[in-house]
């Protein structure tokens, strides 16, 4: 499953709870899209306990245009 395209029926579908779906849109919203498996980890604050056991049912297409970089802003004019 294509994690930057999923929508909230197709996290459900992996057994996700309703909280975890919440923290991995809320994240994904924040920073645009994630680029690994370990990112997701980092930003969305979901127990790894609860994303290890789906690693491989995860894809990650990433934004190539969008840096790796921490404690960036980004300003809407």
């Amino acid at each position: 499953m294509e994690v930057n395209q999923a929508r909230p029926a197709q996290l459900r579908a992996l057994s996700l709870r309703p909280c975890d779906i919440d923290s991995i849109l809320s994240a994904r919203k924040r920073i645009g899209s994630f680029n690994s498996f370990e990112e997701l980890l980092e930003s969305s604050g979901v127990a790894p306990h609860v994303l290890l056991p789906l690693r491989s049912r995860l894809e990650f297409s990433g934004n190539p245009t969008r840096s790796n970089r921490r404690g960036s802003r980004t300003l809407d004019l």
